[in-house]
């Protein structure tokens, strides 16, 4: 599903649209925000294998800028959860392999 869609699905559900920015200060690291206009919420979140992950939400009152604290929560978030996924997705590679060649 893309970006677009993802983002119509969260219009349906809570009334108004996110869509996802790429600010500079958090860029290099992988994350994204969203921002929401009505309640000045901003929700850190990053792509993974298996689609959105949305890190936490934090209120801001400068609108450019944001807090050192919560890029970095951010990205250890995004970190530990990267560890996790790829231990998961290698041991499902290894089971669909180990299913074959019991079919063989």
């Amino acid at each position: 599903m893309d970006v677009y869609a993802k983002t119509q699905r969260l219009k349906g559900k809570y009334g108004h649209q996110m869509d996802p920015e790429k600010p500079p200060g958090i860029a290099a690291r992988g994350l994204y925000a969203f921002k929401d206009n009505q309640s000045k919420t901003r929700i850190l979140a990053f792509k993974s294998k298996v689609g959105w992950v949305l890190t936490h939400g934090f209120k801001d009152k400068k609108e450019d800028e944001f807090p050192p604290t919560e890029i970095l929560r951010a990205d250890e978030d995004r970190k530990w959860f990267k560890q996790y996924e790829d231990a998961a997705v290698a041991a499902q590679e290894k089971t669909q392999v180990a299913n074959r060649e019991g079919k063989k």
